[in-house]
């Protein structure tokens, strides 16, 4: 009667991989004719760090979001980026600040997509290649929400993470 999905990868790799594509290919079939719960385009953006910290900022403007910053170009200087961030930041950028939480754009797929990192001071910023995002790292009793909607149902999961940091 339905399909439930987790076409989030295949849709980040469609273009690179073959059983990506054919996947996707049998997914949009079925999305067509209204069987799967969550719509592809729906999907989409959860595969990008980036996007969805701008689109949570879209839909709620004074809700708090740790300040953040996307690398998108794979030759951009981190240092330099960040340096110049925290100096001035733009419109919507948020005053980034040390430490600073660094993930892959690329939220899921390949086990680097997993391979987060927490930067102290400049220093460390020097090993980071991107694309990538930045966040200020939030204390957060180390551990963190995982929200899930179904329809109109919402599920949240409470699950442990990173501990504080002194």
């Amino acid at each position: 009667d339905a399909v439930v999905h987790k076409a989030v990868f295949d849709l980040a790799h469609a273009a690179t991989d073959d059983a990506s594509a054919a996947r996707l290919r049998l997914l949009r079939r079925y999305d067509e004719s209204g069987l799967l719960l969550d719509p592809l385009e729906r999907a989409l953006p959860f595969a990008d760090r980036g996007e969805i910290c701008r689109l949570l900022a879209s839909l709620h403007p004074e809700a708090p979001q740790p300040a953040f910053l996307e690398l998108r170009d794979a030759d951009a200087d981190v240092v330099a980026r960040v340096r110049e961030v925290m100096a001035q930041p733009r419109a919507g950028e948020g005053r980034l600040r040390y430490p600073l939480m660094c993930k892959p754009l690329l939220a899921c797929g390949p086990a680097s997509s997993h391979e987060l990192a927490v930067v102290l001071r400049e220093e460390g910023l020097a090993a980071l290649r991107p694309p990538l995002l930045l966040q200020n790292f939030v204390r957060h009793g180390g551990t963190l929400l995982k929200g899930y909607c179904v329809g109109r149902r919402v599920h949240v999961a409470q699950r442990a993470s990173l501990p504080d940091l002194a």
